[in-house]
Formats: C-alpha cells, sequence, structure tokens
C-alpha cells in the first residue's frame, strides 16, 4: 500500500481551506438588505412589510403581496402610521361619492380594522391647502399637512396646521395630531399660533396643498 505522508495530506488539504475562507471572505463582503422597523424600532418579518406598489381603482396593493379594498374615488396613497405588529394605518387621500360635489380628504386606516365605514360614519380629515367661500370666493380656511416621525420620539405622526375663519370673531389657529397608541389612532387637538410651529417639524414630509371651495 502506498503511503502518504503528513506534507501531502496538508498539501491536499490546502485548496479546500483557501476556498472556504474565500466562501467566508464573500458572504460577510455582501450587504444585508435593509430592515424595515416598526415604530419601536423592533423588525418586522417580511410578510408584514407593509411597502406600497400601486394602485388600481379603489384598491391599494403592496409588495408583501398583500391589498386592501378601500371605499374611495380618486384614490391616492399618502403614507402610513407604523402599529407594531397590527397593519399600518394607511394615510389616504380621496372622496367616497363618485362624480360628486365633494372635496378630496384624508382618511387614516388599517387594513386589520375591516372594511371602511360609510360616508356617513368614516372620519375624513382635511387635505391641505385653502379653501375658499362659494359665493364671494374669500379665503375661509387654509391648512398644512405634515407626516412621518414629525415630533422627538420614534412614533409615527400626522399633524395639521390650520387657520380657520369664525364669523365675527376673525381666524382660529389650531393643531391636529394624529398617533397611534395602544392599536388605535388617537386624536389631539389643540388651540395654538400655528405661524412658526412649521420650524419644529424638519423630519416630516409635507403634502403639498390645493386649493379648493367649500362643498355645497
Amino acid at each position: 500500500m502506498k503511503k502518504v505522508t503528513l506534507y501531502q495530506l496538508l498539501f491536499m488539504a490546502l485548496p479546500l481551506t483557501l476556498s472556504a475562507c474565500r466562501q467566508r471572505s464573500n458572504n460577510t463582503n455582501q450587504q444585508k438588505p435593509d430592515t424595515i422597523t416598526d415604530s419601536v424600532g423592533r423588525p418586522l418579518a417580511t410578510n408584514d412589510q407593509w411597502i406600497f406598489k400601486n394602485i388600481a381603482d379603489q384598491k391599494v396593493y403592496f409588495k408583501n403581496n398583500k391589498s386592501f379594498t378601500t371605499n374611495l374615488y380618486d384614490l391616492e396613497y399618502i403614507g402610513q402610521l407604523s402599529a407594531g405588529t397590527k397593519a399600518p394605518f394607511l394615510i389616504l387621500a380621496g372622496r367616497q361619492c363618485k362624480e360628486c360635489d365633494a372635496n378630496i380628504s384624508i382618511y387614516v386606516w388599517s387594513p386589520d380594522d375591516g372594511p371602511m365605514k360609510g360616508e356617513a360614519e368614516q372620519v375624513r380629515y382635511s387635505y391641505p391647502g385653502g379653501m375658499t367661500d362659494i359665493v364671494n370666493g374669500s379665503t375661509v380656511f387654509e391648512s398644512r399637512m405634515f407626516y412621518g416621525k414629525c415630533l422627538p420620539g420614534n412614533a409615527d405622526q400626522v399633524i395639521w396646521l390650520q387657520k380657520d375663519l369664525i364669523e365675527g370673531s376673525g381666524y382660529k389657529y389650531s393643531k391636529i395630531t394624529l398617533s397611534v397608541v395602544n392599536g388605535q389612532v388617537q386624536e389631539e387637538i389643540k388651540v395654538i399660533d400655528v405661524s412658526t410651529f412649521e420650524n419644529d417639524l424638519p423630519k416630516c414630509k409635507e403634502l403639498p396643498g390645493v386649493t379648493t371651495t367649500e362643498e355645497p
């Protein structure tokens, strides 16, 4: 029987060792994909990443192969509020009637809460911009809308800064804030001077406003 020396064993093992090292090096150099986290920084499972894909009619599609059917016409996807292990609250724009005089509004709804409610029950918020009197064309309402991680902390929020003309009293200034608390949207309304508040929202995204008239 032919003997194999220790030197020969080491020589034969060397290519395998070098190959393994190169493989480990390649694995180390590969970049890890971005991880989406919830409002407190916990990674979400891949099938729970509600990344917007597209809209078709009244339906919103996401890259996790999920979709949500709304009851909105002229539907637009704006963004979302993280809700932990629950499906996020979607920030949507649209109107709940077809070919009607209703203005486009903002709706905030989670697919985990089931179908959206009917027009009489569903909460809606003003689309940012100015609103004019239907008779004389004067400005009766103005608002700006911000969304994202607006204030200190990691929680997502939607914030409106509003100026509302009150007959006989002049303009009333207010701030509306939507946050997710224990899986539900919590609304806070404060009467404040909003003229300089926007300077405190550097991390927010602002939804550009439009000019509309009062609904009949």
